[in-house]
C-alpha cells in the first residue's frame, strides 16, 4: 500500500473483500477511505451505492449520471444543432420531395434566398432558425447542464 498510497484501488479493493466478508461498516470505511484519496473514483462510489441498497434507478440517478451529465449536454446540443441546420442531405436527395414532406428550415431558407431571390425573407427565416437553435440549445442546458454540487 505504500507503493500505491496516492491511489484509490488498495482501499476500494480492500473494501470489496470486507464487502465479500460481510462487514459493512469495515467496508465502508474502505470505500470512503478510497474517495478521500481520488473524489471521482467511480468504483468505491458505486460499491458505496450497493451498500446502502440503492435501486439500480438511483445508482443511475444519483451515481452514474451526475458525471456524464455535462457530456450529455455537449453531444445532444451538437446533435440537435446539426439536425436544425441539415440541407445537404435533404438537396441531393429530394430537394424536399415528394412535395413538401421532406423540407427542412434550412432548405426553405436556401429555396427562398436562391432560387426566388427573396433575399429579405430568407434573412428572416435565418433569424428564425438562430432563435430555435438558441432556445434549444438553452432547453438543453437546462436539462443537462452543469449543476453545482451542494
Amino acid at each position: 500500500k505504500d507503493r500505491l498510497k496516492d491511489s484509490p484501488i488498495p482501499d476500494n479493493f480492500l473494501g470489496t473483500v470486507h464487502l465479500a466478508k460481510g462487514d459493512l461498516e469495515a467496508a465502508r470505511q474502505s470505500f470512503d477511505a478510497a474517495l478521500k484519496v481520488k473524489s471521482d473514483y467511480f468504483p468505491a462510489a458505486l460499491n458505496l451505492a450497493s451498500i446502502d441498497r440503492l435501486s439500480a434507478l438511483e445508482r443511475f440517478l444519483y451515481v452514474t449520471l451526475p458525471p456524464i451529465r455535462f457530456t450529455l449536454f455537449v453531444f445532444t446540443t451538437i446533435a440537435t444543432v446539426l439536425s436544425m441546420k441539415l440541407l445537404d442531405l435533404v438537396f441531393v436527395l429530394s430537394r424536399g420531395g415528394p412535395g413538401t414532406s421532406s423540407t427542412t428550415l434550412t432548405f426553405l431558407i436556401y429555396k427562398e434566398s436562391f432560387q426566388n431571390l427573396d433575399l429579405g425573407y430568407g434573412a428572416a427565416m435565418s433569424f428564425y432558425l438562430l432563435a430555435a437553435i438558441l432556445g434549444s440549445t438553452f432547453l438543453l442546458y437546462f436539462v443537462w447542464g452543469r449543476r453545482e454540487v451542494a
